[in-house]
This record gives C-alpha cells, sequence and structure tokens, in this order.
C-alpha cells in the first residue's frame, strides 16, 4: 500500500528484490539495519525519490 500511494518504502519481503534499492532492504531483526535504511531512504534527493516512487508504483501496478 505505501509503495502504491508513493512512499519509499524500507523493506524486508523479498518480494520488492530488484524493485528497490538493496540499501532499502534490512534486516528486521538488527535496529541498525533498519536505522540505516530509513537514513538512506531520508537522505535521497528528490530525482532518486521521484525515480523510485514511479518504479514501484508501476510494479504495484503490475504485479497486484
Amino acid at each position: 500500500e505505501a509503495a502504491a500511494s508513493g512512499c519509499i518504502v524500507v523493506a524486508t519481503n523479498e518480494a520488492l528484490r530488484g524493485v528497490v534499492p538493496d540499501e532499502l532492504f534490512v534486516d528486521v531483526n538488527s535496529v541498525g539495519s533498519v536505522a540505516s535504511g530509513i537514513r538512506f531512504a531520508l537522505e535521497m534527493d528528490a530525482q532518486s525519490r521521484g525515480t523510485l516512487t514511479r518504479k514501484l508504483r508501476a510494479y504495484i501496478e503490475r504485479e497486484h
């Protein structure tokens, strides 16, 4: 739902591997990993965010 709404997602779900950058994949059991993923998302520049949100939306529309 978040990806379909245009939000950047920090993911643990392998289904998104190859759709989101590796930096946004986190180990749910590691606070440091989750923090790094969130930090990466917050530091993305506007162009990168826009590109990723369009890619995520297209993936959701195509796969779900």
